[in-house]
């Protein structure tokens, strides 16, 4: 019985403590849209703000003029949604298990296009 209690309260902890279900979002994302012929790198740089927070910035190609802050930053557990309001774009995807890639869709206005975040790559 005791044995079964030392599982149960080990289990809950593990469970309550972020490790299975949370994700480590912090850093630097980056990924290629791709429209025709043409290709734009993207680069999304993700930081905590406060306890419970994040906050983001974008670049978007190699002009220091299409950057701005992400307006909203929001993770549901493997959802990862970032609202980019002045561009009218949002981007909802789900990020892989180990952490290291987040598949989803860029929207913009009437157009989606698929994008693939990568964690971490300089």
């Amino acid at each position: 019985m005791l044995r079964k209690n030392v599982l149960l309260i080990s289990t809950l902890a593990i469970l309550f403590s972020g490790s299975l279900f949370g994700h480590e979002i912090a850093g630097v994302w980056r990924g290629t849209l791709t429209g025709g012929s043409k290709e734009l790198q993207v680069v999304v740089t993700i930081a905590k703000a406060g306890t419970d927070g994040w906050k983001a910035t974008i670049q978007a190609g190699d002009n220091p003029a299409a950057s701005g802050d992400v307006t909203s930053v929001k993770l549901d557990g493997s959802n990862l949604t970032l609202v980019v309001a002045g561009v009218g774009g949002t981007y909802e995807g789900r990020i892989s298990t180990n952490g290291s890639f987040c598949v989803g869709i860029w929207k913009r206005y009437r157009n989606e296009m698929p994008l693939v975040f990568r964690h971490g790559t300089e």
